[in-house]
């Protein structure tokens, strides 16, 4: 819930009954849900920056797309903003956690390790991080000098951030630019890290022009 998303309108407006030529516009109908914005009204792109007072639930957001030669169509698009869930540290005994409509089982993760999912939004505990010795999830010891579960050890997981892309500045990528000459290939890559101990890291395209490839690593 507090890092949003990007959302493209293109493949709705281009099912409608009317075709739209030229370069598209778009307006909101109705006020927008709290940090939602028009990013790209050509390439059909929305962004929404949600903060963590962003309540959860259905959202309607309502357009009028139109276009140079001032054909128009509306369109309504419902999103559903979940709550952040929390997760167990990878090195944590792994068990089921609570399910979310992502992960049925309870469980986060692919490839080099899974963590469990001790927090939902509405509910945390967590009791499901249960400790290993040695590890980034030792837990702690009790009076008793028993092993217990760290309250840390459950945590959001911070988002993945894009590390490298064309034109890369000090600033986080907006856009990039690419410069070659007329009847060359164009071609890069972009780069994403996610610094979380399980990571189902995913980069994807939206709004590539004709005859464009995108080939995830």
């Amino acid at each position: 819930q507090d890092h949003g998303g990007i959302h493209n309108y293109s493949a709705a407006v281009a099912a409608d009954a009317e075709t739209l030529t030229g370069t598209s516009a778009a307006h909101f109908r109705a006020a927008p849900p709290p940090g939602f914005t028009v990013a790209s009204a050509a390439g059909g792109v929305l962004r929404w920056v949600t903060q963590a007072s962003t309540p959860g639930g259905f959202w309607d957001v309502a357009l009028i797309v139109s276009d140079s030669v001032g054909s128009s169509t509306a369109l309504t698009m419902t999103l559903y903003l979940f709550d952040a869930p929390s997760f167990c540290h990878a090195d944590c005994v792994g068990s089921a956690g609570f399910p979310t409509w992502r992960h049925p089982g309870g469980m986060y993760g692919a490839g080099a390790g899974t963590c469990t999912v001790c927090g939902d939004g509405a509910r945390k505990d967590h009791t499901l991080c249960t400790p290993v010795s040695g590890t980034m999830c030792a837990g702690r010891l009790t009076g008793a000098g028993s092993l217990v579960a760290d309250p840390a050890a459950c945590a959001a997981k911070p988002p993945a951030t894009i590390v490298s892309w064309p034109g890369a500045s000090a600033a986080p990528p907006t856009h990039g630019v690419v410069e070659v000459f007329r009847g060359v290939d164009v071609a890069f890559d972009i780069v994403a890290r996610d610094t979380g101990s399980c990571s189902e890291l995913t980069l994807l395209s939206t709004s590539v022009p004709h005859g464009a490839v995108f080939t995830p690593a």
